[in-house]
């Protein structure tokens, strides 16, 4: 084996720019690095091979030669389109696709991918114009599966920004001019053409108006509607239809019998239908890009968030590195008006962050020393050091961009169905529009009417309006909710939520803010306050409750490390169980000590009982079956969640209440809500009951909580909301979450869900309209090919306007007033 003599555009190792060297390696790093793993080939223990991501890279890109990858990799390849076998590696990618004009488009993407060896699963989507891959790296690599794309006519890219995009407009907007130019003046002679119906014409006069107009209109279908003729002809050597097929045909047929009547020297020459139907369709495509790029700016906004570079200190200084360099622990410097781009922990300086294009919030907040900050917001003001904890995937951002992409691929039964319709219909199309040409000519009708015929069935039968009605619209809805703090992880949630009859709230962290602070501590015996916070803030050092994050923040960090022998054990909805020095430990409430026989005094049973009346949650601690202390908690109510509940139960929707805390802080939290139905001292298992009880009887059932105990509750609802912030948006199994939550925002899901599905019918209703009156009145001759195009690009065009209505001005969230006016 020999390293490369020639240089490259990316290093054979990593991918990276070579920069001028000319062993094809970036740096003497990876060319060290390569010799090492060549060593390993030939090692006893090839295993560790395997699992080498650089190996895997060298075996795609070809750098290692089969005969010796056949020594590593036993297994038998699996067939393309197949499950990852176990124990295989696989790899996902998602690329930006230009140029998908139609949902045909998406499923001829997919095929093709699929059909390639090494190629698991592909899943494109025409709404946000994105393709998921998944792909085995020791079998093809990220090159060839853009290859395959390209191939097709498209263009690939791994992002995109908003200059890529206008840049991409304004190439066809420049096509679209030409055309435009040309098939104005194709027209205006051919009216003088025309007159030869009325006038007579000697041959050379239709010879001297027929040659220009066969010179122009050459250029407007082969210049014009390259891209549709290139599309067609490659969705055709890939075995699909696109709507490209359809345009194509009826354009090359109303050309080529153009051109044969030219030479025939006849007057019926149709080389303006051939000219205005590309015209047409360009101008309706760009137009119709430009819509649909404001329905799904919201979707895009979210990669142009992704930072690029960051300032890394080092021992000899400063220096800009790309993020994707920056590993956990480094520290990174950010000053005013700058992006930051790591998630990360303030560790100097200060500053005031606006995060609002992540979490949906519009005022700004300052940070300090110890607070958190997310990679994509921009440091208004001040100068911060920051110790990284996450970047790229790992980061806020890379998450909240991985579940957005599952989300925008997958594909509901009805999405499934549209496809299929849309896999056969253009070959019945292209049979129909055969047969009525053959059968208009067999009856005697002359061949230019037959022609004409077959050529408007085959342009205003087109599929597209129908296929985009659905995807569209979801896209449309994700990206008003991502700039709304709302993060769609099911994309089925958004129409599912519409038809909740019940929503379970969980109180704490939810209804309540989940902010508890100390009202009471009483300690007995030996130990003191201190004392007895610092153990019980050493027992719930792993637990992530509200109570438990109250409870850290009052701790000495002395006293908390001074009991590190700790051994703990959370309790879902009960408490805490653990050990220290040698001695049982509890901190919960009553019904923990109860269930471990310990039984509390009268007095203490009564005090615990009159704050859970006030709404407040009591603390028991106990050491060797001993109580040594209590604590109460006082949290209080989200200001609009009262109005928030009143609206529901207005729109007929049943609100239900539950919670691990007492049965009377349930009850005074319920009373402050309005709500009728609650219940208190519910386990975790208890409230999957609970909602598949509402399920058993004929409800459909929404969730609320935060996932600290309900997790799971979450995940048997028919749509779980989980409340959160930026950092743990991948924690719960929810549908929907709710960045910063509040009542208003939960009320703006509802409403973007109830607008989603109205949407959706009302795209379904006029596409399927259009298809059943369009087919007829094409057969039937009551329409000319320019007409018919025509009409099915407005079809789309409304469809895709009535997408767009989604995307409008978000609704405005009146806790943002209240919150400016307390600061």
């Amino acid at each position: 084996m020999s390293l490369p003599s020639e240089p490259t555009d990316a290093c054979r190792l990593c991918g990276l720019p070579v920069r001028g060297r000319r062993d094809g390696f970036c740096c003497l790093g990876c060319s060290h690095v390569f010799e090492i793993l060549k060593e390993m080939i030939g090692t006893p223990d090839p295993g560790a091979m395997r699992v080498h991501p650089f190996f895997l890279r060298m075996q795609a890109q070809g750098i290692i030669p089969a005969e010796e990858g056949d020594v590593l990799w036993a297994e038998v390849d699996p067939a393309p389109g197949q499950p990852v076998p176990q124990g295989e590696i696989s790899d996902e990618r998602v690329l930006k696709v230009i140029g998908m004009w139609c949902p045909s488009c998406s499923w001829v993407i997919e095929r093709s991918l699929l059909k390639h060896s090494g190629v698991v699963g592909a899943a494109a989507s025409f709404a946000s114009d994105r393709v998921k891959i998944t792909y085995l790296p020791r079998l093809v690599g990220p090159s060839d599966l853009v290859k395959v794309i390209r191939d097709l006519g498209y263009e690939v890219r791994e992002t995109e920004g908003e200059q890529g995009r206008e840049k991409a407009l304004r190439r066809e907007l420049i096509r679209l001019g030409v055309a435009v130019f040309l098939t104005v003046n194709v027209m205006m002679i051919s009216l003088g053409l025309y007159q030869g119906f009325l006038t007579e014409l000697s041959d050379a006069g239709v010879r001297m108006m027929g040659v220009p107009i066969f010179l122009m209109s050459t250029a407007v279908v082969f210049y014009g509607g390259f891209p549709v003729l290139e599309r067609a002809l490659k969705a055709a050597g890939a075995g699909g239809f696109v709507m490209e097929t359809l345009i194509g045909l009826g354009a090359l047929s109303a050309y080529g019998l153009s051109v044969y009547q030219l030479f025939r020297g006849s007057l019926h020459m149709y080389f303006d239908t051939a000219s205005m139907l590309i015209t047409l369709i360009l101008l309706g495509k760009y137009l119709e890009a430009r819509i649909r790029h404001r329905a799904t700016r919201g979707v895009e906004e979210i990669y142009d968030l992704l930072p690029g570079k960051a300032r890394v200190e080092t021992a000899a200084g400063e220096r800009y590195v790309s993020t994707e360099g920056v590993e956990a622990g480094t520290v990174v410097r950010a000053v005013g008006q700058e992006q930051i781009p790591v998630d990360g922990v303030v560790l100097s300086g200060e500053g005031r962050v606006d995060e609002s294009r992540l979490t949906g919030e519009s005022w700004s907040r300052t940070k300090g020393v110890g607070d958190t900050v997310l990679g994509g917001s921009l440091l208004e003001s001040g100068e911060l050091r920051v110790r990284v904890t996450g970047v790229g995937s790992s980061s806020a951002i890379g998450r909240m961009i991985s579940l957005m992409e599952e989300a925008l691929v997958q594909k509901n039964p009805a999405e499934r169905l549209t496809d299929r319709i849309m896999a056969i219909f253009g070959p019945v199309v292209i049979l129909v529009s055969l047969a009525t040409g053959v059968v208009l000519n067999q009856s005697g009708h002359p061949l230019e009417e037959a022609m004409v015929r077959m050529i408007t069935v085959l342009v205003i039968a087109c599929p597209c309006a129908l296929g985009i009605a659905i995807p569209l619209a979801r896209v449309a809805a994700m990206g008003r909710a991502r700039r709304e703090g709302i993060l769609v992880v099911n994309g089925d949630a958004l129409e599912a939520a519409s038809r909740l009859t019940v929503l379970v709230i969980d109180k704490t962290g939810t209804a309540t803010r989940g902010k508890y602070q100390l009202t009471l501590s009483e300690d007995i015996g030996e130990h003191d306050e201190p004392d007895l916070i610092g153990l019980v803030a050493a027992m719930e050092a792993g637990s992530d409750h509200p109570v438990a994050r109250a409870i850290r923040g009052l701790a000495s960090p002395a006293k908390v490390e001074a009991k590190g022998a700790v051994v703990a054990e959370e309790l879902p909805g009960l408490g805490i169980k653990g050990t220290y020095e040698g001695e049982d430990v509890l901190v919960g409430n009553e019904a923990l000590l109860t269930s471990e026989g310990i039984e509390l005094e009268p007095s203490w049973k009564e005090a615990a009982s009159e704050g859970a009346g006030s709404g407040e949650t009591v603390v028991f601690v106990s050491k060797g079956r001993e109580v040594i202390g209590r604590m109460r908690f006082g949290d209080t109510l989200r200001w609009d969640m009262p109005e928030a509940v009143g609206a529901l139960q207005a729109n007929g929707i049943e609100v239900h209440l539950i919670s691990g805390d007492t049965e009377q802080a349930t009850a005074h939290v319920a009373g402050s809500l309005g709500v009728d139905r609650y219940e208190g001292n519910v386990l975790p298992e208890e409230k999957v009951a609970w909602v598949g009880r509402l399920q058993r009887e004929g409800h459909r059932v929404g969730m609320v909580g935060d996932g600290a105990n309900d997790a799971a509750a979450l995940a048997v609802a028919d749509v779980g909301f989980a409340t959160g912030d930026a950092l743990t948006v991948t924690k719960h199994a929810s549908d929907i979450t709710i960045l910063s939550f509040s009542g208003a925002r939960l009320l703006a899901a509802m409403e973007l869900s109830a607008v989603t599905s109205r949407t959706v019918i009302t795209n379904l209703f006029l596409a399927l309209v259009y298809n059943l009156i369009a087919l007829p009145v094409a057969l039937a001759g009551l329409v000319n090919p320019v007409i018919a195009v025509t009409a099915m690009l407005l079809s789309s065009l409304t469809v895709v306007g009535n997408s767009a209505r989604i995307a409008r001005q978000a609704r405005k969230d009146p806790a943002e007033d209240e919150l400016r006016q307390k600061r």
